[in-house]
């Protein structure tokens, strides 16, 4: 996420990088492609990350609401280097109350 504008006419809006590498579930679903165990894990890593830095948002937490695969999108159709990213915040709300965590 680059940035959250907070505007007047239409709310929030947040401003995300462009991902070239389509959903996550696009990838999951291609029966041709070969994903290893250290691919999924380290995208896994990165959906959590990503969850919780919007979380951790000040002075509002962004609450998604909606994870899935479909709302996953990859940064490069290059699998190797691809990043996953939480997108499609249209379930999404805004929380002044943080929630301390141990993960």
């Amino acid at each position: 996420m680059f940035g959250l504008i907070d505007s007047v006419a239409h709310g929030p809006v947040l401003v995300l990088e462009h991902a070239a590498g389509g959903s996550l579930e696009r990838v999951l679903l291609d029966h041709e492609r070969d994903l290893s165990w250290d691919k999924r894990i380290r995208w896994l890593l990165q959906i959590t990350a990503g969850v919780r830095a919007l979380h951790d948002q000040r002075p509002r937490a962004i609450i998604h609401r909606d994870i899935k695969a479909a709302n996953v999108l990859l940064t490069s159709e290059d699998l190797e280097i691809a990043t996953a990213k939480v997108g499609d915040f249209g379930l999404a709300t805004f929380s002044n109350t943080v929630v301390q965590t141990n993960m």
